[in-house]
C-alpha cells in the first residue's frame, strides 16, 4: 500500500506527519515526497498532518 498526497507542493518547507488515533508519531518527513509506503501499518485509522509556511491540514483515513 502506498499513500498519495496531492498536489505535489515540492516546498522546502513541508513536513509530513503519520500519526495513530492515540497521538503516537508512526512516521515524520521533512523533505519533498509525494508518497508514504503504509505496507507495513496493520489495519486502522490514521492522521496525517501537512504543515507548509505555519499552516497545518490534517486528515483521518482508515487503512483495511
Amino acid at each position: 500500500y502506498i499513500l498519495l498526497l496531492l498536489p505535489n507542493h515540492r516546498s522546502d518547507d513541508l513536513q509530513i506527519e503519520l500519526s495513530d488515533v492515540l497521538g503516537q508519531k508512526l512516521y515524520m518527513a521533512k523533505q519533498n515526497t509525494n508518497y508514504i509506503d503504509i505496507s507495513n501499518l496493520p489495519t486502522g485509522v490514521y492522521l496525517i498532518t501537512c504543515t507548509n509556511a505555519g499552516i497545518n491540514k490534517t486528515a483521518k483515513f482508515v487503512k483495511q
